[in-house]
C-alpha cells in the first residue's frame, strides 16, 4: 500500500511538472534572452555630391545600432563608422568615382555586455560619377580626362577623332551630364589631318557601378551644327560614342 501511494504521488508530481513546463513555454522570454532579428530596410539616399543618408528600419528590443562601411568591394573588409540609438546617419566627405558599401546590425545591452543581431543585407552606391575610366589600348594606359569630374578635355585613344576639347559642363551628377565643347568632325574630310575641330555637345549618361567605380558608363559627343542630336548619340546613329565593357579592361 505504501509503495502504491508513493507511485501515485510521483505520477501526480510528474504531471504537475509537465503542466507548469508547458505554461512556462507560453510565457514571453525576457528581453535579454531573445535573439535580435536581422535589420531590414537599409536604404542609401544621395544628399549631395559628397554625402549620403543611410537609414534602416527599427528592431524591437534593440539598445542601438552599429553601421559598418567599406569602399573596396561588397566583400571587402568593413570598418565600424557609427554606433547610435537612432536609425539614420549622414555620411559626409565622400569622394567622386568611389562606391561605398554599408551594412548595419542591432545590439542589445545585457548584463553590461552587447548581444548582436544579424547584419543587414549589404547595399552600395556612389554620390558623384566620373567621366568613364582609364583603359589600356595597344599596351598603353589612356587617362586623359577619363575617370574625372567635369573634364575640360579628354581622349579615348591616340586618334584625334576620339578626343574632345574646351568643354564647359552645364550639368553633372544626374542621369545625364551635358557639356559644350569641341571635337574633330571628319565626315567631310579625306583624312583626319584635314578634318576641322567644330563645336560639339559632350555627354555622359547611365551612371552606375563599373569595376568598383561609380562612373558614367556610357559617354560620347555629337555635333548639333551638323544636325545630330542626343537621341542619335544614344542610339548609335551619329556622333562619337564611348562604351565601357564589364568584360574588358576599358573601352571597346
Amino acid at each position: 500500500m505504501k509503495n502504491y501511494r508513493y507511485l501515485e504521488r510521483h505520477r501526480v508530481t510528474l504531471a504537475l511538472c509537465a503542466v507548469v513546463g508547458a505554461l512556462l513555454l507560453t510565457l514571453p522570454s525576457p528581453a535579454g534572452a531573445r535573439a535580435l532579428p536581422q535589420v531590414k530596410g537599409l536604404t542609401l539616399t544621395k544628399v549631395s555630391s559628397t554625402s549620403l543618408k543611410v537609414s534602416w528600419s527599427s528592431v524591437s528590443g534593440a539598445s542601438g545600432y552599429e553601421l559598418w562601411r567599406t569602399t573596396a568591394s561588397s566583400t571587402g573588409t568593413y570598418s565600424r563608422i557609427k554606433r547610435a540609438s537612432y536609425r539614420s546617419y549622414a555620411n559626409a566627405g565622400l569622394g567622386a568615382g568611389k562606391v561605398y558599401y554599408y551594412k548595419v546590425r542591432a545590439y542589445r545591452v545585457v548584463s553590461g555586455k552587447n548581444a548582436y543581431g544579424t547584419f543587414s543585407t549589404i547595399k552600395g552606391r556612389g554620390v558623384q560619377p566620373v567621366f568613364g575610366w582609364a583603359y589600356y589600348s595597344d599596351g598603353e594606359l589612356w587617362t586623359d580626362g577619363l575617370g574625372t569630374v567635369r573634364p575640360k578635355s579628354g581622349c579615348a585613344g591616340g586618334d584625334p577623332t576620339t578626343c574632345f576639347y574646351s568643354t564647359t559642363w552645364a550639368s553633372w551628377g544626374g542621369s545625364t551630364a551635358i557639356g559644350h565643347g569641341a571635337a574633330v568632325w571628319d565626315a567631310d574630310s579625306d583624312t583626319v589631318a584635314d578634318a576641322p575641330i567644330i563645336s560639339a555637345t559632350v555627354v555622359g549618361w547611365d551612371p552606375g557601378i563599373w569595376r568598383g567605380h561609380y562612373i558614367y558608363r556610357e559617354a560620347g559627343w555629337y555635333f548639333p551644327t551638323k544636325g545630330e542630336t542626343l537621341y542619335d548619340l544614344k542610339h548609335d546613329k551619329g556622333g562619337v560614342r564611348l562604351e565601357w565593357s564589364a568584360t574588358e579592361d576599358g573601352l571597346f
